[in-house]
């Protein structure tokens, strides 16, 4: 549990989209951007955040 300021707007990020057409080759071991995932990043994702 996160203690927050009351009112405080909420972060937060949902992945929108995989494009069909990647811009470019990921990296070899390019790392997924969860923090506990441990394997490699597969695809270029779009984020986008909630407000």
């Amino acid at each position: 549990d996160v203690v927050v300021e009351e009112g405080a707007p909420a972060m937060g990020a949902k992945g929108l989209c995989i494009p069909f057409d990647q811009p470019e080759k990921l990296a070899e071991n390019q790392p997924c951007c969860h923090p506990d995932c441990k394997n490699p990043a597969k695809y270029y994702t779009l984020f986008g955040r909630s407000y």
